[in-house]
């Protein structure tokens, strides 16, 4: 499995757990999105481990940090 498809992945699951509401859950479902969260954020972090460069920080000036999307990606523009 890919980089991206790791990431791609977790943003999938984060999609879905963003719709049932919280305070509606039982506990033990809470516990188990908690430990896949957790997981998921350590994959993502791997990835984003693996992309940066040791000599300069990530540059992310052009993501959306509410989807961590490029700017303009859901129009299919890229920017350039």
């Amino acid at each position: 499995m890919s980089a991206d498809q790791r990431v791609e992945l977790a943003r999938e699951y984060l999609a879905g757990v963003r719709r049932a509401s919280v305070d509606q859950l039982p506990p033990s479902v809470l516990m188990r999105e908690c430990a896949e969260l957790r997981r998921q954020l350590g994959v993502v972090l791997a990835v984003i481990d693996g992309h940066a460069c040791a000599d300069r920080p990530m540059d992310i000036s052009d993501l959306d940090p509410e989807t961590g999307e490029a700017y303009g990606a859901e129009l299919g523009w890229d920017g350039g």
